[in-house]
C-alpha cells in the first residue's frame, strides 16, 4: 500500500472531491456482511470437493458418451496435472504406465484395479505403475486424480493421450 500511495498519491491528490451517493456505506456494509454465495458445487451428477469447485475446472473433454476428464483450474504446477476423471458405470480406463507418481481420491461410485476403491477412499500409483481400471456395474465413478508427468497409454488409445493432456 505503501508503494502504491508513494507512486500514485499525487494523481490522487489532484482529482477533485466527488459525493457519495446518500446509501453508499449502507451499500457497502451489506456487501461486507452478505456471505458470498458458494460455487456450484456439482458438474452434472459429480459432486465437487469445496477446494476444486472453488478453483473451478476447464472444459471437459470427452472419451466417450458420459466419459470425460475434466482439468482443474490451477491444477497444474511443475510436473503435476490435477483433474477430475468420470466414467459411467461398466467402463474400462484402458492400460496405462505412469510416467511419475499418481495419486487419486474417489468421489462416487467404485472402481476396480486389483482391488476394489469406493468412494472415499485413496490410491498411490508408483512411477512406472501400469493398470487397467474397472468401473463397477453399479453407477458411474468420479475420481480426482493427480498426476506426475502424465500417463503412456498403450495399444489403440495411445492416441488419445496428448489430446486429453494427461
Amino acid at each position: 500500500m505503501e508503494r502504491i500511495e508513494t507512486r500514485h498519491g499525487h494523481s490522487l491528490e489532484g482529482l477533485a472531491d466527488t459525493p457519495l451517493a446518500s446509501d453508499a456505506l449502507a451499500r457497502a456494509l451489506a456487501r461486507i456482511e452478505t456471505p458470498t454465495p458458494p460455487p456450484p458445487a456439482s458438474i452434472g451428477d459429480v459432486t465437487l470437493p469445496e477446494a476444486v469447485a472453488r478453483l473451478g475446472l476447464r472444459s471437459r473433454r470427452f472419451v466417450g458418451s458420459e466419459f470425460w476428464i475434466a482439468p482443474v483450474r490451477g491444477g497444474w504446477s511443475d510436473n503435476w496435472r490435477l483433474y477430475l476423471l468420470r466414467a459411467p458405470a461398466g467402463a474400462r480406463i484402458p492400460k496405462h504406465r505412469h510416467r511419475g507418481s499418481e495419486l487419486f481420491q474417489v468421489l462416487a461410485g467404485a472402481v476396480m484395479d486389483s482391488r476394489l476403491h469406493q468412494r472415499g477412499d485413496f490410491a498411490v500409483f508408483a512411477d512406472g505403475a501400469d493398470h487397467v481400471l474397472q468401473v463397477t456395474q453399479d453407477g458411474p465413478c468420479a475420481c480426482l486424480v493427480a498426476a506426475e508427468n502424465g500417463a503412456r497409454w498403450t495399444g489403440l488409445t495411445r492416441p488419445l493421450s496428448p489430446l486429453l493432456g494427461i
